[in-house]
């Protein structure tokens, strides 16, 4: 559906709207004006409704007998729910057909509120999360709006940025955008659960303010949630773009193999838990959800700045729901330098522990690939912490992890003998060595 489309039917369901609130207004005054007898349909209502309302004037909600008596007024053919929200216009209005007919016009009311708010609820919610991103954000916002599949909404949720975000995001004037400004930073996770709690669609997607989406992924993958209730969310592949957005298809084949994505096949995945923990094969940016699941486990962690995606795949399986996997190219994943450097490392490293010490798993197979990992991760961030100069911490944590590799471990020890100063340069030398 093409935008032009989608503002083309709104504009028709006004028009409706209108229509019907100008006939609804024509019957009401016809029926206010008209002295006759009422109509079955209203006489009844009315009569129901008053022996409703002489019930509830002896309500007594502990006496089985009185609940009785209310069900029994009930007709079999609606339920009493109607009536008894009947009684209190009868308190306020007083006793009669027109006062009932007051009635009548509020449900239809709600009714058609009802319809338009369903209506005004896009299919999709898009979430970018951004900060301090001006000059790559504008390229994940024109990948949505891009989108083959036009019914979404897009809310970029802003984590303090200083770098002129506020001027950019007032240049969209697209009324799907919503745009959330958080005037302090509140973390990574929290920035991303504000975009989610603000979300209306069916289906979910976050991804961030430096990757893209290719044209067709909304459209593919909400096909897929549409034709089976049993998945839960639908992942795809995707590309390896750099900062100037040139796909690089030796690393995009290289992420798919290294990720376990090459031999993923196509469909519902059955061994879930090993495919999100140990192949770590679904990226949470290239990966469309159902709302309602996210909302009933529960989305991103708020004490987890990084590797919440991990975590949120693994209470998915865990919970037992059911991942799709779509092994076509529908998303672009940058790499560039500001995702580089030991000062992105290190927090990296501290919530990745932090995830791993989270679980034991039940096979022994996954919970002894959980345990080599976290030793793995203690040995890397102590390296880490010594390169920095933290060295009392930086040995605790290399002799906790030195199981993992003991040269490695030997080696970071000596290294954190020479001066701070000099740590840097050690550590990149034997880095270049080993290529």
């Amino acid at each position: 559906m093409s935008y032009f489309n989608h503002y083309q039917q709104r504009k028709d369901y006004i028009i409706l709207l209108i229509i019907w609130l100008i006939a609804l207004a024509i019957d009401r005054t016809w029926f206010f004006l008209d002295e006759s007898i009422p109509a079955y349909d209203q006489s009844a209502h009315l009569t129901v409704a008053l022996y409703h309302y002489k019930i509830f004037q002896n309500f007594n909600i502990f006496s089985g007998d009185w609940w009785l008596s209310l069900w029994q007024l009930t007709p079999s053919y609606r339920v009493p729910f109607v009536y008894i929200c009947t009684v209190p216009f009868l308190m306020l209005f007083g006793r009669g057909s027109d006062q009932a007919s007051l009635v009548n016009l509020l449900y239809t009311t709600m009714i058609i509120i009802s319809v338009l708010l369903v209506y005004s609820m896009a299919k999709i919610t898009v979430c970018i999360p951004t900060f301090n991103r001006v000059h790559l954000l504008p390229y994940a916002i024109d990948s949505v709006l891009n989108q083959s599949e036009q019914d979404f909404e897009l809310i970029v949720c802003d984590d303090g940025s200083k770098d002129g975000t506020p001027e950019l995001m007032s240049q969209y004037t697209d009324e799907r955008i919503k745009y959330i400004r958080h005037l302090q930073n509140i973390g990574k996770s929290n920035n991303m659960r504000s975009g989610f709690d603000a979300a209306s669609g069916e289906y979910f997607i976050k991804f961030d303010d430096d990757d893209r989406l290719t044209p067709n992924f909304l459209a593919s993958t909400a096909a897929i949630l549409a034709q089976d209730s049993s998945i839960d969310f639908v992942g795809t592949d995707h590309w390896i773009i750099d900062i100037n957005n040139v796909r690089d298809e030796a690393k995009t084949q290289e992420n798919s193999h290294r990720w376990g994505r090459k031999n993923l096949p196509a469909g519902i995945v059955n061994n879930l838990l090993e495919v999100v923990f140990i192949q770590q094969s679904f990226q949470v940016g290239a990966t469309l959800f159902r709302r309602k699941t996210l909302q009933e486990l529960g989305y991103m962690q708020a004490n987890l700045q990084n590797c919440e995606d991990n975590d949120l795949f693994v209470r998915l399986a865990l919970a037992g729901k059911n991942g799709y996997y779509l092994p076509e190219l529908l998303m672009e994943y940058r790499y560039h330098a500001e995702q580089q450097g030991i000062n992105r490392a290190i927090p990296y490293l501290f919530d990745k522990i932090r995830y791993l010490e989270n679980y034991k798993f039940e096979s022994e197979t996954i919970e002894t690939i959980r345990k080599n990992r976290l030793t793995e991760t203690k040995l890397l961030l102590g390296l880490r912490l010594i390169e920095k100069g933290e060295t009392q911490k930086g040995r605790e944590l290399v002799l906790a992890g030195q199981s993992f590799s003991t040269p490695k471990a030997w080696t970071g020890l000596g290294l954190s003998l020479l001066p701070v100063g000099l740590r840097g340069k050690a550590f990149n030398a034997l880095r270049q060595v080993r290529g």
